[in-house]
């Protein structure tokens, strides 16, 4: 066992309880501010996502063009012919 002792020649720690003063007992009030943490959007997919959209939209306009375009096409040898037999 360990003991020390100080100039006085007492042991310190062997204290008496009336020696000691004592703290009186306190409460602490401890407030919480509430935070909010909105969903992470995947940053790394949203330019990608975009990207999709614009393909499928350039997909769709192009096959309508494309449609236009073939049934005019198949139009014409049609004005064509039926101007010969009338």
């Amino acid at each position: 066992m360990c003991s020390l002792v100080d100039r006085r020649g007492v042991n310190i720690f062997q204290a008496e309880a009336g020696d000691v003063p004592l703290r009186e007992p306190g409460k602490i009030n401890v407030t919480f501010t509430p935070r909010v943490f909105p969903t992470p959007t995947r940053e790394s997919v949203a330019p990608e996502e975009e990207a999709v959209r614009k393909g499928i939209r350039i997909i769709i306009i192009t096959a309508t063009i494309c449609i236009v375009l073939s049934s005019i096409i198949m139009a014409e040898p049609l004005r064509e012919f039926t101007r010969f037999t009338r």
